[in-house]
């Protein structure tokens, strides 16, 4: 639901000519998610075929998990309102 809401946020603000940075916090969650959503989509397949690492299901949840950890992190949170205030001021500031 985050997610679906940041969206919608940046489509917004776009309109409105206020970029949203993006953190690196934010793009090492994606990366781990989409990570995760390729190991889950293996499944239990993926436990099958590949011998070397029998625990593809589990190492996607552990990875799915993770994200959603650093998605809910303090640091994540509080970025995002003072990156969006920022981006204002330098727009207002150039008027």
């Amino acid at each position: 639901m985050r997610e679906i809401l940041v969206s919608g946020l940046r489509e917004y603000l776009a309109a409105l000519r206020v970029s949203v940075p993006v953190t690196k916090a934010a793009k090492w969650k994606t990366t781990v998610r989409l990570v995760a959503i390729g190991f889950l989509l293996a499944g239990e397949a993926g436990d099958q075929c590949i011998q070397v690492m029998p625990l593809v299901t589990q190492i996607g949840l552990l990875l799915l998990w993770a994200s959603a950890i650093v998605t809910t992190t303090p640091a994540t949170i509080i970025s995002a309102p003072a990156s969006i205030t920022s981006s204002r001021r330098t727009k207002d500031e150039g008027q």
